[in-house]
């Protein structure tokens, strides 16, 4: 497991399981998933380009 990122509640470091790809925060016990969302709609996004490559989001 590897530790990355806050807990956007409490700001504690949230730890992310790399089975799974979840992260988890051990002091609020809540568990989360990082997406990229669109900067203009907020939706999540589904094709992400930049510097002439693209990866999907499935």
């Amino acid at each position: 497991m590897d530790k990355l990122k806050f807990c956007p509640i409490c700001k504690n470091e949230v730890t992310k399981n790399s089975s799974t790809g979840k992260y988890h925060c051990e002091k609020c016990n809540k568990f989360f998933t990082k997406a990229a969302l669109c900067d203009k709609c907020g939706n999540e996004v589904e094709i992400l380009s930049a510097c002439g490559s693209t990866q999907f989001f499935l």
